[in-house]
């Protein structure tokens, strides 16, 4: 499959200020997990052993190649320092969606406890719109975390291995890739 066409998604909705509708994020993230563990079905368990020609290996590895440079976009944004350190946001995590621009929310967020208890909802802005000073009516948003930065970046790492030791057996080049610290 072809997921390149996926990287202008990336950013769209929050340029366009129009709700975003699949979920490009998560979708990736999925994505990038599912291949991960496609590409460590056909990797041949033994050193002596050899694919077979007709193997898929290859095809699958190219698409997880391109989902890991993807997904280091995704991560380079929501990256914090201090993630660990951010309160928890505790909202429902299936559709949460900037309140400004639509984007959909993947790992952290600005959050105003005052004009969510007025609200009754969580208001909540992306990174993107925040610095460019957008900001809720009380103008007191505080960052938070909404999903586990360590876990994906867990599995991005499992990405990067698996390509690596899938490298043996084709030709996916991997230069440029080395596993990221959990901090």
């Amino acid at each position: 499959m072809a997921w390149n066409f996926l990287a202008p998604l990336i950013h769209a909705p929050h340029r366009c200020c129009r709700a975003e509708r699949y979920e490009i994020r998560r979708t990736i993230h999925t994505a990038l997990v599912s291949c991960t563990t496609a590409v460590d079905q056909f990797i041949p368990r033994s050193a002596g052993t050899t694919l077979y020609q007709d193997s898929p290996l290859a095809g699958i590895a190219q698409d997880l190649n391109t989902l890991v440079r993807l997904f280091d976009e995704i991560l380079q944004e929501e990256y914090c320092d201090d993630h660990g350190s951010l309160d928890y946001a505790e909202i429902r995590q299936d559709h949460s969606t900037c309140d400004f621009c639509g984007s959909c929310l993947f790992l952290s967020a600005f959050l105003c406890h005052t004009c969510s208890q007025e609200t009754a909802s969580p208001v909540l802005i992306c990174a993107g719109c925040y610095i460019e000073g957008r900001t809720c009516r009380c103008d007191t948003m505080s960052p938070v975390r909404l999903g586990d930065f360590p876990g994906v970046l867990r599995d991005r790492n499992n990405a990067v291995a698996s390509l690596s030791r899938s490298s043996h057996f084709h030709h996916v080049p991997v230069e440029g890739l080395v596993e990221g610290s959990e901090r």
